[in-house]
């Protein structure tokens, strides 16, 4: 089949499986987006040698190079092949820039397009030299400069000239994207790169496209004041400001701005499409009547719009954020207020919707913003029925929380936490609880029976001796929800009197708590929970001190609640301070994925009979180099868990740490390990960890250069 397709059907397959799209070429986010790929690329030179002669022509035309290993396997390829130079169009660099690079740069005559995304300033053993020399070098069309957010740098001032100097040597430069940052504007130091750039451009004189990426407009009127205040842009200079959900911005605030209206000016939006707008399209596309940007391509009806824009709020507002549903105990999702509040004041249209899409989720941490938001729901009864998802964190069980749920016929998720209340509110909240019982899905209950002062865990909430709350009944509570799926319950003070019966709780699938809930747990034994799947032990085991020491009474709960329900676990998921045995850790025979919060005792990994165990994640809150962390390795090694397929290391800081000593890091010398008897190492995004010996062995046999992550 290889053999006999044609040679142009070839050429095409090769373009598509090797294009890289121009958003992520010039992509300025933080992770890049080429650090972890799916598929190889390189894959194609692979399939015979017809396929290699045909495939490397279009390998070659844009190249992504991450590490300084990447640079030096391309730089020893163009020495040995000096006429593949010539085919390289596109180069992105995001690692370093070593000597022989400079070098090689002069053979890229046929280089457009290029793409600093890397810190080149204030990293000590970063060669300079190297990057200058492969600055004059180049003489591209199209360059970009893009930079991390936030990051401050106090020895730029000689870098930043020596770039400027070469950009304007640059005869055939037409686009320039100036460095990116979470203010819209990268200002470091006593000569800010951006400046110095502006100049550059102002020593071309000739046509130029300017691209300057923007957070949201409310950074335009800063960035076009700087731009005023240096006037270094001539006239033929077109600017280009890139910035997300530009349809949702008043017009007012582009429109009144003179600097802008004496430019050429082209506005990008960076999240729904990639087309440039002039002020003149986006005047023609506002209705001045409604204050909304119009499609004029659009016919549908003013309830289809509606819908529409709601969508497009709640993306706006909410967007990829994390589900309501919380990860641990404590935390929450939080709405961009900044652009919801602009929202509410454009029009009445808008206000409405904004305000519905509000009601959908209300995070409410104090009594004075609970009282607003009821006032607020009040003067719109119809947005009762749009809330969806509840979150409040106050003090005691007022009664305008009470109104709250009682009013919210609709409700699926309620989180509650609870900080101190007495028995009547317990009990009118838990009332109002019930109530939701037909649509309520996700409960999250966190109810302490004294006040907790700042930065106090919940190993302190608990004291045996103290009376129960009140004489709430958390069996009548819990009996009564049909629909629940999910249950997240540290009550210890609730007691539970009603027995449960088998279709108590038939429907859900996970459970969350802590070890010292004995009465919950020891209630959860009456359940049948044939849907149950997954139990997280949270961080903190809710015992006193005192109640920990008290090995017969400790435990005791959870050790029943497993002996009956263990074996239907799928996964188990222990924080840092559950407190776990040997003996209960077996119970979950049928565990797939485990999750580990602290590694303490190691021998408890080490024996457990997890014969079904494929997914171990082990959550370090400090430093992974600890003895306990490299004993749980060696065991791996040496065939722990049979069917293991994936270890994932995870620690608070979302990242790893690492030495600068590239094979020699425990991360290489564990992938290689474990990969050999068929274990993934991931990171704590669940990325692969590919390290440079993989690379490595990719380019020894295909004799290539890649300049893509593996």
């Amino acid at each position: 089949m290889v053999s006999i397709l044609p040679e142009e059907l070839l050429k095409e397959v090769f373009r598509i499986a090797l294009h890289v799209p121009d958003h992520l070429f010039y992509d300025v986010s933080l992770e890049s987006p080429f650090s972890f790929v799916e598929h190889s690329k390189s894959g194609l030179l692979l399939v015979c040698k017809r396929w290699l002669r045909g495939a490397t022509p279009v390998f070659y035309e844009t190249l992504i190079l991450r590490s300084n290993a990447q640079v030096m396997s391309l730089c020893n390829a163009l020495a040995a092949h000096r006429q593949f130079a010539c085919l390289v169009k596109r180069l992105r660099l995001e690692g370093r820039v070593p000597e022989p690079l400079g070098e090689m740069a002069k053979r890229m005559t046929s280089l457009q397009d290029v793409c600093l995304a890397f810190n080149y300033t204030g990293v000590s053993a970063f060669k300079f030299s190297g990057f200058t020399k492969f600055l004059r070098a180049l003489n591209p069309q199209r360059a970009a400069f893009v930079r991390p957010i936030g990051i401050h740098y106090s020895k730029s001032a000689n870098v930043n000239k020596k770039i400027c100097q070469a950009v304007s040597a640059w005869t055939n430069l037409t686009s320039l994207m100036l460095p990116y940052s979470g203010g819209g504007w990268s200002i470091w130091g006593e000569t800010p790169l951006p400046d110095l750039l502006l100049d550059a451009v102002k020593a071309l004189r000739h046509p130029l496209v300017l691209t300057i990426p923007l957070v949201d407009a409310y950074s335009l009127n800063a960035i076009t004041k700087r731009l005023e205040e240096l006037d270094a842009l001539p006239r033929n200079v077109t600017i280009i400001f890139s910035m997300p959900d530009i349809h949702l911005v008043d017009l007012k605030v582009i429109t009144s701005n003179i600097y802008l209206a004496q430019r050429n000016v082209l506005f990008r939006d960076t999240r729904n499409t990639y087309a440039d707008r002039s002020l003149t399209d986006l005047s023609n596309t506002w209705d001045n009547n409604t204050g909304l940007w119009t499609n004029p391509l659009s016919n549908a009806s003013p309830e289809v719009q509606s819908r529409i824009w709601e969508a497009t709020i709640r993306a706006a507002m909410i967007g990829n954020k994390s589900s309501f549903w919380p990860n641990s105990w404590f935390q929450c999702n939080y709405l961009d207020h900044r652009t919801s509040s602009s929202l509410l004041h454009t029009s009445k249209f808008f206000s409405g919707i904004v305000l519905a899409v509000l009601a959908e989720r209300l995070e409410i941490f104090t009594e004075l913003t609970l009282q607003a938001a009821l006032t607020v729901l009040q003067s719109r009864p119809q947005l009762f029925k749009r809330i969806r998802h509840v979150s409040l964190n106050i003090q005691s069980a007022s009664a305008e929380a009470i109104q709250l749920i009682s009013a919210a016929s609709e409700l699926r998720s309620l989180r509650l936490v609870l900080q101190a209340a007495d028995g009547a509110s317990s009990r009118a909240i838990y009332d109002a609880i019930s109530l939701s019982a037909p649509t309520l899905q996700h409960l999250f209950v966190t109810h302490y029976s004294r006040p907790q002062r700042w930065k106090v865990r919940a190993v302190d909430a608990y004291d045996p001796d103290m009376p129960p709350a009140c004489d709430l009944d958390g069996g009548d509570v819990l009996g009564s929800l049909d629909a629940l799926t999910r249950l997240h319950w540290i009550a210890p003070h609730i007691a539970f009197r009603t027995a449960a019966t088998d279709t108590t709780l038939s429907s859900i699938s996970e459970i969350s708590t802590v070890s010292g809930c004995d009465t919950f747990l020891h209630w959860l034994v009456g359940c049948r929970l044939t849907q149950l799947v997954k139990l997280k032990l949270l961080e903190g085991v809710g015992l006193s001190p005192r109640q920990a020491t008290l090995d017969a009474e400790h435990g005791r709960g959870l050790t029943t609640f497993l002996e009956t329900h263990g074996a239907k676990l799928k996964e188990l998921h222990l924080g840092s301070g559950a407190s776990f045995s040997l003996v209960q850790l077996n119970l979950c025979c049928s565990v797939t994925t485990l999750k580990f919060g602290n590694i303490v005792e190691p021998n408890i990994l080490a024996n457990a009979e997890l014969t079904c165990l494929k997914v171990l994640i082990v959550e370090w809150l400090n430093h992974l180099l600890s003895p306990p962390f490299m004993a749980l390795l060696n065991r791996l090694y040496q065939g722990l868990y049979p069917v293991l397929e994936e270890l994932r290391v995870e620690n608070s800081q979302g990242f790893w740490p690492s030495n600068e000593s590239g094979t020699d890091s425990w991360q290489v010398v564990a992938s290689e390990k474990l990969k050999a008897r068929g274990v993934t190492l991931k990171d704590t995004n669940g990325h692969v960890w590919r390290s440079r010996l993989d690379i490595d062995n990719v380019l020894r046999r295909s004799g290539r250069v890649s300049g893509r992550r593996m």
